[in-house]
């Protein structure tokens, strides 16, 4: 009977001991929603009340990333609400899961904020933020606060809109190749190349250019192999279908005058 009561026991000790972590770790987290909470308020007000919400709730040592990639220090923030007659229009949080390590939190959302930021960058619509927050003389403070912008869903009709702005016929004006290792630039089919490019609304294109200078044959019946070579050393051409997300065109090439250009290619704009 003594070894069963020993075992007995030990099992009911170790179900209280985490039960007494997770009352600590409710108390904290409830301690550090509530400040997210003042410091979300104060992104609204600006003004006097921020300043002092931000004196209270921010370390020394704060810093301040937003979607733009700026820095911004304790410093930049008080002074920006000191001298701003607004905050944002709105910002929400959700999604909110905190963690506690000791005296460390780290605190994972999503934002929804409207308006224009104190400190001069324009609110991006959604973004999902990090805040990592420590306790110092019983009261938790923010030392860090970073948010990237969440990038809304493509639909088939964002993906059409877009295409739309390409929608048409281009002239080429050159066709130059730079070696990135030294920086030297030539003119890959001379300096007054020829050549076009089209996009239709269904999504299929087609490209053709020339070399400045090519062959002439005066005769295509009597046209040598070289002369063959030539032309088709000094042109590209060939049709498929693409894509644009507004920063980049990607041709899908499935009919080509070389049949090794059966491939995608991406021109940054």
């Amino acid at each position: 009977m003594k070894p069963r009561f020993v075992i007995v026991v030990l099992l009911i000790l170790g179900l209280a001991v985490p039960v007494s972590m997770l009352a600590q770790q409710s108390k904290a987290e409830k301690e550090v929603r509530a400040v997210i909470a003042k410091l979300n308020e104060a992104n609204i007000k600006a003004g006097a009340d921020a300043v002092a919400i931000f004196e209270k709730y921010l370390t020394d040592d704060f810093v301040r990333i937003p979607p733009n990639g700026a820095v911004f220090t304790k410093s930049d923030v008080v002074n920006a609400n000191r001298a701003a007659k607004s905050g944002l229009e709105a910002q929400d949080l959700s999604d909110i899961k905190i963690r506690i390590y000791g005296n460390t939190a780290v605190v994972t959302g999503i934002l929804n904020s409207k308006g224009q930021s104190p400190l001069g960058y324009g609110a991006v619509q959604q973004s999902r933020w990090t805040r990592v927050f420590v306790k110092r003389g019983g009261n938790w403070q923010c030392v860090l606060y970073q948010n990237t912008g969440i990038a809304p869903p493509k639909t088939e009709e964002s993906a059409a809109q877009l295409k739309n702005q390409l929608v048409g016929t281009y002239r080429l004006v050159s066709a130059k190749r730079t070696v990135v290792a030294t920086g030297k630039t030539t003119d890959v089919y001379g300096q007054h190349p020829q050549g076009y490019v089209v996009y239709g609304r269904d999504g299929r294109m087609m490209m053709i250019y020339v070399k400045d200078v090519r062959p002439k044959p005066l005769d295509l019946a009597a046209m040598t192999d070289n002369e063959r070579a030539d032309l088709f050393r000094t042109m590209v051409a060939y049709a498929g279908t693409y894509d644009f997300d507004g920063k980049a065109i990607t041709h899908h090439v499935d009919v080509s005058w070389n049949q090794a250009w059966q491939v995608r290619i991406k021109y940054e704009l």
